[in-house]
């Protein structure tokens, strides 16, 4: 009695675990991030900003580029960036890597988690399109002549006085960049529109001081209203790229591996588990059936 008591409780313990490791788990969330997106864009350069009056201008595209210059295939690319056709449009570089030595944590947080980009060189045009792989730098200008922008929301934006100022509503965000041409750190090519800093700018303020003293020569800045969240890209490239990040020492194929679901964990668990107890059962049993054995030899004995 007392053995089939206990081959009965362990029994019990194994087919609750599943349910435990089950309800254990934490509910996944469902909810999608909030979407964030590209309003207006404003540019000012350095000659005007050295000028008697500035009138910041509003370009027909925004060109932002995430590379690095230990990144072989940004060479092409950054060439191929210098003899776009497109008069109209801005370029925006970034460095987010931290291997460079004018790594930006700016552009690192935009690259990471607003555009959720993995590999260099990319480029996102009016904070809507990406493009990728070999044919991305050709692809640019088809893509800015097949798209239309339709920029609003710092109309009021004006540059006097040493003072860049604006008026926005409470739900949208300024961010000025700061570019300035700066060296390859290993080759003899210059980055003519590097961002080199996010321009701080206090809680609720309308306005920042920029001194063209404080400056070096021909550093320009681009202004951008935006609603804050992750951009969704739509793809503009002809021959995009896999997944690969490609890194200063190596280039490894990033898989994406789901988590396990706690139904499966809970499988595996309660598996290993059985497997584990399996000999202690089978010896279980058949101390059973021995004892079972020598009863019934007992009672024909008596008999």
């Amino acid at each position: 009695m007392g053995s089939a008591f206990r081959m009965a409780l362990m029994l019990t313990v194994l087919l609750c675990i599943p349910s435990y490791i089950s309800q254990s788990q934490p509910v996944e969330e469902t909810s999608q991030p909030i979407q964030g997106q590209l309003l207006d864009v404003r540019y000012l350069s350095y000659e005007c900003l050295t000028s008697s009056t500035c009138e910041p201008t509003q370009p027909d595209h925004l060109v932002e580029y995430f590379s690095a210059d230990w990144c072989e295939p940004c060479l092409q690319v950054s060439d191929q960036l210098n003899n776009l056709s497109e008069n109209g449009s801005v370029m925006l570089q970034h460095h987010p890597s931290t291997f460079d030595d004018t790594f930006l944590s700016d552009s690192k947080l935009r690259f990471d988690i607003e555009y959720r980009l993995l590999f260099y060189p990319s480029i996102v045009v009016d904070g809507s399109f990406l493009l990728t792989g070999s044919r991305q730098a050709l692809d640019l200008n088809a893509t800015m002549a097949n798209s239309s922008t339709n920029w609003s929301g710092l109309n009021s934006i004006e540059y006097i006085n040493a003072t860049l100022s604006w008026n926005i509503s409470n739900d949208e965000v300024v961010r000025i960049w700061q570019l300035e041409p700066t060296p390859h750190t290993s080759l003899n090519r210059t980055h003519s529109n590097l961002a080199r800093q996010l321009v701080p700018i206090p809680a609720n303020a309308s306005s920042v001081t920029i001194n063209v003293s404080d400056l070096s020569e021909h550093t320009a800045f681009v202004v951008m209203l935006e609603n804050e969240g992750v951009r969704h890209l739509s793809a503009g490239s002809l021959a995009p790229t896999g997944l690969v990040d490609v890194s200063p020492e190596d280039g490894i194929e990033k898989e994406q591996i789901s988590s396990l679901r706690p139904s499966h964990l809970a499988m595996i668990v309660t598996a290993f588990l059985i497997a584990m107890m399996a000999p202690a059962l089978i010896l279980h049993r058949n101390e059973m059936l021995r004892d079972g054995q020598q009863d019934v030899v007992m009672r024909q004995a008596e008999e």
